[in-house]
C-alpha cells in the first residue's frame, strides 16, 4: 500500500462531501463509473452545455460489446418525478446507442421512492417494447461506491489524511447508532453477499424485524452473544424475512451482509467461499483456489472485529452452526431454520415465526390486486384456504395478477379452483389426479402450497409445445439442488437439448418464461434459474414413481463431470458442482447403475477438491446396494471400488486402498469379455498404493503389466499418452529400486510423448520434468535435476494460483536438489515454503507433511542447527509409522536421523 492511500475499510467509514458545481460533479462521475463500469474507455456524451437527450456519460460494462451504459449526472436536492425519468429515458433510447442500461446519479438523499420509480418506468418501457435497466442512485449509494474505487475518492475527497480513526471503532459506533423502536430503511452495505433482490410486496412482520434488530444489536458478536433462529414450518417467510432485516438494517453492519445457504450441508463450503468474491474483489483468479484456500481466506475475514451480518439460511443441524459460525471476532449470526428446537448452550435462540395476521395476508394479495376491495369475501376466503401462508399467498396474488383479465383471474373462479381440485390436506399423490402413480406423502403445510402450486402448473397445457417444454424442464429443474442457481447450460443439456443448439435455445427461453410468469421458477443472475425448495420438493413428489426425467437427469450429471475429470481438472465444474453433489447424496441408496454412476463422479470430484471423506460417505451407501441388486461381480462395482481405493489412499489407508483395488481387478479379469483397458487402469492404481506402502516389487509387476497391457491396445498409436502415464509409474518404482539408468530413459521418452501430445504447459509435462528432476538427482546429475525441476515449478504455477499438492511436491523436490549442491540456504527456503503449502492443504498430521518435515531436519541437520533438526525429524516419526509401518522408508529414514542427532542436542 502506498504511504498516502487510504484502507478500503477506512474509507467507507467517511462523509464524502458533495461536489461544489455540476462540472465537478460530472467529471467525478466519469472517473466514477469508469471504475464501477470497468471500462476505461467511458467518454463524456456531447459537449458541456448542449442538450444531451437524457445522458452525459456513455459506456459499456466491462467493455462487453452490446452492452451499451448511459449515465445522466444530477447535482440535485431532491430526485426527479417518474414523468420526468420516463421523459429522459425515452429521449436517451432515441439517441439509437442500443442502451442495456440508465444511471441517474444524483447527490439527491437516498430513497426508497426513487427504486419504486425506476421499476415503475421499467415497467412501461418494457410495455412499449423497450429492455432498458433503469437505475436511480442517490447520494448515499454514490458514497459507498466512490469509497470502493481509490482514484474516485481521491478526486472526491482529495485533502484526506491517512491518519483516520481506527475503522473498527467507527464501524462499531455506527453500529450504536442503528434504529432500534422504529423500522428504518438503511439498505445494504457496500460489501454484500445477497442472491435475492429485495421484495417489493413484502408485509407485516413489524414486532419480528424490531425484536431481531434488537437481539443483533444487543450481542456484542455471535461469539460471545446470542444468535437468533428464526424458526417453523417451510412457507412462513422465514429467509424473506431475513432478506428484509438485511435490506432495511444491513448499513449499520459495515463489515458487510453475506448470505450462506445451509440447505445442502455438504456445498456450505462452496457457499463461504463465495463471499470471498466480495471480500477480496482485487485478488487475480481467487475463484481458481483450491476450495480449502478460498473458505480460509473467508474465515479470516470473518473472525475479524468489524461487525458483519451473516445470514445461514435453511440451516437444519446445529453441528453447521458450530462448524461455520465465527468463534472469535465482530460478526452476528441470524439463522434460518424449520427446526425449532435449539440448544440453549450453543447460545442459539430460537424465534419462532407464526402465519401473517389476516389484515397482512389481505394487504400482500392487494398488492398485486389493488383493483380488489379490501373486504372482498372472496379474497379472505382464499387467505383461510391458502393457510395465511406468506409464500402461498404471494404465488396466489402473482396468478391473480397474471390472470386478472381472464376468467382464471377472477378470484371468485380461482377460489372454486382451489376448493374443487384439492379438497383436503391429505398427500399430493391422493388430491392431485393426474400424478404418475402412487408417490410420497406430503406434510400438512406442503399440501397447502401444493394447492397453489398445482393451480399454476396446471396452467401450462400439455397440447402446447411450449408449455409441454415448460412442464418438462420444471420437472428435471426439481431433481436438481433446490434454492441454488441452475445454469442455463446444465439445464439444457439435462433437457437434451445442446447448448450451442441455436434454434432450440428459442423454445426453452420461452418455456423458461411461461414458468417464470407462473412463479414457478425465480430468474437468477446470467439466465440462471432457482427453485425454491418447496416448489423443487412439489416437482420432485410428482417424480418420484416416474422416475424416467429423474434418472435421464443423473445420467447426464454424471456424464458432464466425467467429461472433466477425465482430465483430472475440477475447476468447471465448480459453478454448478451443488447440484452433483446434491444429486449425488440423493441418488446414493438408490441401487441403481445410473445412481452408481453419478455417485462415482461426485466421490471423485470431492476427492479432486479436498473433501475425500464425503466421497467416502457416498460411495460406502451406495456400494452395498448397487453389490445387492447386480451382484459382487458386476463391472459397474469394480469401477466404485477404484475410485473408493483412491479415497482411501488420500487418506493413508493404504491396506484398506490396496484391498479395494485388488478386488476391483479380480473383478475386471474375471469378467466374460474383460475389459483390458480398465484392467490397465486398475494395475496402475494397485501399482501406485503398493509403491506407497514401500511393497517395490510388487509395484514393479504391477506396473509392468499395465504397460504392456496398453502397449497391445495402443499398438498403432505407441506414442499415446496413456502409455507415457504407465511409463511413468513404472519409472518411479524403478528410480525407488535402484534402477536408474532405466528409470531416467522412461521418464526421458514420457517427457518426449506428452510435450507433443499437450505441448510444454501441461500439468502432465509438469509432472513429467519433477519425475526426469528426481532420476537425475539421484544420479548425481544436479544441473540437470535444478532445471528440470524448476522448469517443472515454471508450469505449474502458470496452471495453479496459489496452493496445490503439485507445487508443494516440487519446491520439495527442488529443495533436495539444493541441499546436495551445497545450497543450503536455498534448500531450506524450498522446504520450508513446501512444509507450509502443505500444512495447509492436508493438516498439521499428514504424512506428505511429515515427509517434507524430515527433508526439512535434513537440512537443519546440515547446517548443524541439531535442535531444530530433532524436533522436526520426532514430530514426522510417530506420523510415518502410523502412515506406512515401521519398515517403510520414509519411517527408516526419519529414525536414521533421530538416531544420528540423538546425541548432538
Amino acid at each position: 500500500m502506498r504511504p498516502d492511500e487510504v484502507p478500503a475499510a477506512v474509507r467507507l467509514s467517511h462523509e464524502i462531501p458533495k461536489p461544489k458545481d455540476w462540472q465537478s460533479f460530472e467529471r467525478g462521475c466519469l472517473i466514477l463509473f469508469r471504475a464501477e463500469l470497468r471500462d476505461p474507455t467511458m467518454q463524456s456524451f456531447g459537449r458541456g452545455g448542449q442538450n444531451q437527450r437524457g445522458i452525459d456519460l456513455v459506456g459499456r460494462r466491462e467493455n462487453r460489446p452490446g452492452h451499451s451504459v448511459g449515465v445522466q449526472c444530477r447535482r440535485t436536492t431532491k430526485h426527479d418525478s417518474p414523468e420526468k425519468i420516463l421523459s429522459d429515458c425515452r429521449a436517451a433510447i432515441g439517441l439509437g446507442l442500443d442502451l442495456k442500461e440508465l444511471i441517474f446519479a444524483t447527490t439527491a438523499p437516498n430513497d426508497v421512492k426513487a427504486t419504486l420509480t425506476a421499476r415503475t418506468v421499467e415497467n412501461e418501457l418494457r410495455a412499449d417494447g423497450h429492455d432498458l435497466r433503469v437505475v436511480i442512485l442517490g447520494w448515499g449509494n454514490l458514497e459507498e461506491m466512490i469509497a470502493r474505487h481509490e482514484e474516485a475518492y481521491r478526486f472526491f475527497f482529495p485533502a484526506v489524511r491517512p491518519d483516520v480513526p481506527d475503522p473498527v471503532a467507527k464501524a462499531e459506533a455506527h453500529l450504536a447508532t442503528m434504529p432500534l423502536d422504529a423500522l428504518p430503511d438503511g439498505g445494504l452495505p457496500s460489501l454484500h453477499l445477497l442472491p435475492w433482490p429485495r421484495n417489493l410486496s413484502f408485509v407485516g412482520r413489524k414486532c419480528d424485524l424490531l425484536s431481531l434488530a434488537r437481539q443483533l444489536h444487543a450481542n456484542r458478536a455471535a461469539a460471545v452473544g446470542q444468535s437468533p433462529v428464526l424458526t417453523g414450518m417451510g412457507g412462513l417467510g422465514k429467509s424473506q424475512l431475513a432478506v428484509e432485516f438485511a435490506y432495511r438494517y444491513g448499513h449499520w453492519f459495515a463489515g458487510g451482509v453475506f448470505w450462506v445457504d445451509c440447505a445442502v450441508p455438504s456445498a456450505v463450503a462452496e457457499a463461504v467461499a463465495a463471499c470471498g468474491l466480495v471480500l477480496y474483489p482485487n485478488q487475480p483468479g481467487f475463484s481458481a483456489r483450491p476450495l480449502p484456500e478460498r473458505v480460509a481466506l473467508v474465515r479470516d475475514a470473518w473472525a475479524g472485529n468489524l461487525p458483519r451480518l451473516l445470514i445461514f439460511d435453511n440451516c437444519e443441524d446445529e453441528a453447521l452452526v458450530d462448524a461455520w459460525a465465527p468463534k472469535a471476532g465482530g460478526c452476528r449470526v441470524l439463522i434460518t431454520a424449520r427446526r425449532q428446537s435449539w440448544s440453549a448452550a450453543r447460545g442459539i435462540v430460537a424465534v419462532p415465526l407464526g402465519i401473517l395476521e389476516r389484515c397482512e395476508g389481505l394487504a400482500l394479495l392487494r398488492h398485486h390486486r389493488p383493483d380488489l376491495r379490501i373486504n372482498d369475501p372472496d379474497l379472505d376466503a382464499i387467505a383461510e384456504e391458502l393457510g395465511d401462508l406468506p409464500l402461498a399467498l404471494e404465488l396466489a396474488g402473482r396468478y391473480l395478477a397474471r390472470y386478472r383479465d381472464e376468467s382464471a383471474g377472477v378470484p371468485h373462479a380461482y377460489l372454486d379452483a382451489l376448493r374443487a381440485d384439492l379438497l383436503t390436506h391429505a398427500s399430493l399423490a391422493v388430491e392431485d389426479p393426474e400424478a404418475p402413480g402412487q408417490t410420497r406423502p406430503l406434510t400438512p403445510h406442503e399440501a397447502n402450497l401444493a394447492r397453489t402450486f398445482l393451480v399454476s402448473l396446471n396452467r401450462l397445457r400439455v397440447e402446447r409445445p411450449d408449455d409441454a417444454l415448460a412442464r418438462d424442464l420444471f420437472g428435471r429443474a426439481a431433481c436438481l439442488s433446490p434454492g441454488a442457481p441452475i445454469p442455463r447450460f446444465l439445464l439444457k443439456r439435462c433437457a437434451g437439448i445442446e447448448p450451442e443448439d441455436a434454434a432450440a435455445g428459442l423454445p426453452f427461453a420461452d418455456a423458461l418464461t411461461r414458468l417464470a410468469e407462473l412463479a414457478l421458477v425465480e430468474p437468477a443472475r446470467e439466465g440462471a434459474i432457482v427453485l425454491h425448495r418447496l416448489l423443487a420438493a412439489f416437482g420432485r413428489a410428482r417424480l418420484d414413481q416416474g422416475s424416467t426425467v429423474r434418472s435421464a437427469v443423473q445420467e447426464t450429471l454424471a456424464a458432464e463431470a466425467r467429461h472433466w475429470l477425465l482430465h483430472n481438472d475440477p475447476s468447471p465444474l465448480r459453478t454448478w458442482s451443488v447440484h452433483l453433489i446434491a444429486a449425488a447424496v440423493e441418488a446414493r441408496r438408490d441401487g441403481t447403475l445410473t445412481a452408481a454412476r453419478l455417485v462415482n463422479e461426485a466421490s471423485y470430484y470431492s476427492l479432486l477438491e479436498g473433501d475425500p471423506k464425503l466421497g467416502q460417505s457416498l460411495i460406502q451407501d451406495t456400494l452395498p446396494r448397487l453389490e445387492a441388486n447386480f451382484g459382487r461381480n458386476h463391472h459397474m462395482v469394480a469401477v466404485i471400488l477404484g475410485t473408493l481405493g483412491k479415497v482411501q489412499s488420500s487418506v493413508t489407508d493404504l491396506a484398506a486402498a490396496e484391498a479395494s483395488h485388488t478386488r476391483a481387478l479380480d473383478i475386471f479379469e474375471g469378467a466374460e469379455d474383460p475389459d483390458q483397458s480398465q484392467i490397465a487402469v486398475t494395475l496402475g492404481n494397485l501399482g501406485n498404493v503398493q509403491r506407497e506402502r514401500g511393497d517395490l516389487e510388487s509395484a514393479e509387476a504391477s506396473h509392468t503389466r499395465a504397460l504392456e497391457i496398453k502397449e497391445k491396445l495402443f499398438v498403432l498409436a505407441p506414442n499415446s499418452p496413456s502409455i507415457a502415464r504407465s511409463l511413468g509409474n513404472l519409472a518411479i518404482v524403478q528410480r525407488q529400486r535402484g534402477k536408474l539408468v532405466e528409470a531416467e530413459a522412461s521418464q526421458t521418452r514420457v517427457l518426449v510423448i506428452l510435450r507433443n501430445s499437450y505441448g510444454r504447459k501441461h500439468p502432465d509435462v509438469a509432472r513429467a520434468f519433477l519425475n526426469l528432476g528426481n532420476v537425475q538427482l539421484e544420479r548425481g546429475k544436479l544441473p540437470s535435476a535444478q532445471a528440470n525441476q524448476k522448469r517443472a515449478l515454471a508450469i505449474l504455477r502458470k496452471i495453479h494460483l496459489g496452493d496445490h499438492s503439485i507445487i508443494a511436491y516440487a519446491l520439495g523436490g527442488l529443495g533436495n536438489v539444493q541441499e546436495i549442491r551445497g545450497d543450503l540456504a536455498g534448500a531450506e527456503a524450498s522446504q520450508t515454503r513446501a512444509l507450509a503449502m502443505k500444512e495447509r492443504l492436508f493438516g498439521l498430521d499428514h504424512p506428505e507433511v511429515a515427509i517434507t518435515l524430515t527433508n526439512l531436519g535434513g537440512v537443519h541437520r546440515s547446517q548443524g542447527r541439531t535442535a531444530e533438526a530433532y524436533a522436526e525429524c520426532s514430530r514426522a516419526l510417530p506420523i510415518l509409522t502410523k502412515a506406512f509401518g515401521e519398515q517403510h522408508a520414509h519411517t527408516l529414514e526419519a529414525r536414521k536421523l533421530i538416531e544420528e542427532l540423538d546425541g548432538k542436542t
